[in-house]
């Protein structure tokens, strides 16, 4: 006798939106794609197969993560693409606003005082708008007065980034807006006025704001009003001021400590002005720190404050000199917190470099050093070297010379002094991006096969040579237990390892 059909057990799937609810809390675009996939077809709405077709259809690896879980919205989205966009924009938690979008293919908008597709489509879902991500001016009037009111509505704004326009300033930051985040790029104007000044102040006062970031922001150097907002704010925890000499001098002429401030990231043209926005500082609170100020001398300043700095994890120097030779030598008794250190087209006088990685290697956290683009770094080979074997002592994880013009001389006695070395945690040293040949990568190898628990990243041309198993070098160096990995353009060579050095000693 004929069996009848069974039917198929309920699943939680079977509840209505449980499906979209998954797919919400998802956060990785793979698995979103996998769910998706599996899900019977019944279950499978419009605009989670909008979803599914955007991100397989459309999927390439360097698109995925603008996508899914934040889409940005704006003049890149290829038509082919805006029509799934468009069909699953009501799966997205959030939404990324971008340049304007001129295409007619947005779908339509119940506000008819939205003429333009674009921001209509944006005004209906602008609930779900957590952060823009714009650079350029609009074409027209028409156009720019539409971002603007779109923009106005977008009251669950985090993280803006706007050009330098006074309506798209005011229309983030109502009393109705809750941004914690604000890039402005202002080189349009050549004097900030007060009007300007004014929605700054509102939003640093008004006990949302977290990070602001000026880029070519110009203020009256005698007008400390902005200066006075950025004192005085309660919760303002990181700034950023590149190119912005006359906000600076704002701040040193109101003279009043940033209390609030944990994180520094300053580029500043007018050299004189460094020491003193350094003096404002509250310095035991401070986290990150990164100056960079065109062939200023910092000497004094710097190492003088340090020993104070006893929460800072990441300091960060660029384009400066630690030259002088009459600099203090203050006492680091005190742990240091450091966790990175970058060094980038700096100029430095030796006793001051020993000085600054003594302190910084005081900290039993530091795990990065970085020097970048430091043409001096072959002339002083002894003090490099010194530094390196004091780094490893430290249990630094990670070393990096970037651009630091190092040849296989160089490099050769370098690997002479790593001989026997027997680091207590894995240490990487890169010197991928240097000019050294195949010779200076013999000498790595030779070393390598007498250390332990040592990694060193090759520049990739040598890859060729690296797998030329006639080589002797190549031959001892594997018997010895080296290893060369290739991973993508990563290129590396290894010595032998302990199983506890992963997790340090």
């Amino acid at each position: 006798m004929a069996q009848r059909p069974r039917r198929a057990q309920p699943s939680v799937l079977d509840v209505p939106d449980v499906p979209v609810l998954l797919v919400q809390y998802t956060s990785s675009p793979s698995n979103v794609v996998s769910f998706l996939q599996a899900l019977p077809l019944a279950l499978r709405s419009p605009a989670l197969t909008g979803l599914l077709d955007l991100l397989t259809k459309y999927h390439d690896a360097t698109s995925d993560a603008s996508y899914w879980p934040t889409p940005c919205l704006d003049n890149d989205i290829r038509q082919d693409r805006l029509t799934c966009m468009v069909a699953a924009i009501s799966i997205f938690n959030s939404i990324c606003i971008g340049d304007l979008s001129l295409s007619k293919r947005w779908s339509a908008s119940a506000d008819p005082t939205f003429r333009l597709p674009f921001c209509g489509f944006v005004a209906t879902w602008a609930a779900k708008v957590t952060a823009t991500d714009i650079y350029y001016t609009t074409q027209t009037p028409e156009h720019h007065d539409e971002l603007s009111r779109v923009l106005s509505r977008c009251t669950n704004l985090k993280d803006v980034r706007i050009p330098g326009q006074l309506d798209l300033l005011e229309a983030v930051t109502s009393p109705a807006h809750c941004v914690s985040d604000l890039h402005l790029t202002w080189y349009a104007f050549h004097e900030t006025t007060p009007s300007v000044v004014a929605p700054l102040q509102r939003w640093l006062a008004s006990g949302h704001a977290r990070y602001l970031s000026l880029d070519g922001f110009d203020t009256r150097p005698l007008d400390t009003a902005l200066a006075r907002a950025l004192a005085s704010s309660p919760t303002l925890s990181s700034l950023r001021l590149f190119a912005s000499d006359s906000v600076v001098s704002s701040l040193v002429a109101h003279g009043a400590t940033l209390a609030s401030l944990t994180k520094l990231d300053a580029f500043v043209h007018s050299g004189e002005l460094t020491p003193s926005l350094l003096s404002l500082l509250p310095l035991p609170t401070m986290k990150t720190l990164s100056v960079s100020a065109y062939a200023t001398d910092l000497s004094n300043c710097l190492l003088e404050m340090l020993p104070h700095m006893s929460s800072l994890e990441s300091l960060s120097l660029g384009h400066l000199e630690l030259c002088s030779t009459t600099a203090i030598r203050p006492s680091f008794a005190a742990p240091s917190t450091l966790r990175t250190l970058t060094l980038a087209n700096i100029e430095v006088l030796e006793t001051n470099l020993n000085a600054l990685f003594l302190w910084a290697t005081n900290s039993t956290h530091l795990e990065s050093v970085t020097f970048e683009s430091c043409a001096w770094i072959g002339s002083r080979m002894p003090c490099v070297i010194g530094t390196v074997q004091r780094c490893i002592g430290a249990g630094v994880r990670c070393m990096r010379f970037q651009d630091c013009e190092m040849d296989t001389r160089h490099v050769s006695a370098l690997a002479e002094a790593l001989h026997g070395t027997q680091a207590r945690v894995a240490f990487e040293l890169d010197l991928s991006e240097n000019p050294f040949l195949i010779a200076g990568a013999q000498a790595l190898l030779n070393a390598l096969a007498t250390c332990m628990n040592v990694s060193i990243k090759l520049p990739r041309p040598l890859l060729s040579s690296l797998q030329d198993n006639g080589l002797p070098c190549i031959a001892s160096a594997r018997a010895a237990g080296v290893t060369i990995d290739v991973r993508g353009r990563d290129v590396s060579i290894g010595s032998r390892t302990t199983a506890t050095a992963w997790f340090g000693a």
